[in-house]
């Protein structure tokens, strides 16, 4: 029993043999009159309510500007037709393969990738 209790592997007639072994504890005749008047004379918690300030919305503008520079830089990656200016060669020719060189599970993809260095 010790040995199943040190690896860690305890079943339920394990557990009902170390709870049989424990002792009932013995309570006095007035125990729930006296728990009752614990109870009864707690104080309850009381919340105290913290009002935080409501933020302001943001204005039109200012939401549609990261939409917009998404945009543009869209435009720009589309119409300049390669991305040798904003990705390095090495990482451009190991990232971009055709079809028939990807494997169909993608793993030797993602290990080739780590080779950047």
């Amino acid at each position: 029993m010790v040995e199943k209790m040190n690896k860690g592997e305890m079943d339920d007639q394990t557990l009902d043999q170390i709870l049989e072994l424990a002792s009932k504890p013995v309570l006095s005749p007035d125990f729930e009159n006296s728990v009752m008047k614990m109870i009864v004379g707690e104080k309850r918690a009381t919340a105290e309510i913290v009002a935080f300030p409501t933020a302001s919305k943001p204005s039109g503008w200012l939401v549609g500007l990261p939409l917009a520079a998404c945009l543009v830089l869209g435009i720009w990656l589309g119409a300049s037709g390669d991305f040798s200016d904003v990705l390095t060669t090495s990482a451009t020719n190991t990232s971009m393969a055709s079809a028939d060189q990807l494997s169909p599970s993608g793993v030797e993809d993602i290990e080739s990738l780590g080779d950047l260095s």
